[in-house]
């Protein structure tokens, strides 16, 4: 997948990228994009498998983590703790399998 160049306006400017009403649509300034699943998941790992189905994040908070981890150079693990901090009633509902 080819995203546009990053520029900080990206992150500001709804119409700075192919889609006019939301930011994010770029590419990240450095970094990987990772995959999160595999269709085989669901047969080896169940209840992983339904926390991956159940995630729901908005590029929003996204963008934020990545900026501090790519731009501000925080560490990913201090970023994600501090993450998971302060959303329990954000992921919580997501782990329900469990327990």
């Amino acid at each position: 997948m080819k995203f546009p160049k990053f520029e900080s306006e990206c992150l500001t400017d709804p119409a700075w990228g192919p889609n006019p009403n939301l930011t994010g649509d770029c590419g990240k300034p450095y970094g990987w994009v990772k995959k999160m699943a595999w269709a085989g998941g669901e047969k080896v790992w169940p209840c992983a498998y339904e926390m991956v189905r159940n995630y729901n994040m908005d590029n929003a908070t996204i963008n934020a983590m990545l900026v501090e981890i790519d731009l501000n150079g925080r560490s990913d693990e201090e970023v994600a703790t501090e993450w998971l901090k302060n959303n329990k009633d954000v992921w919580k509902p997501w782990t329900t399998c469990a327990g």
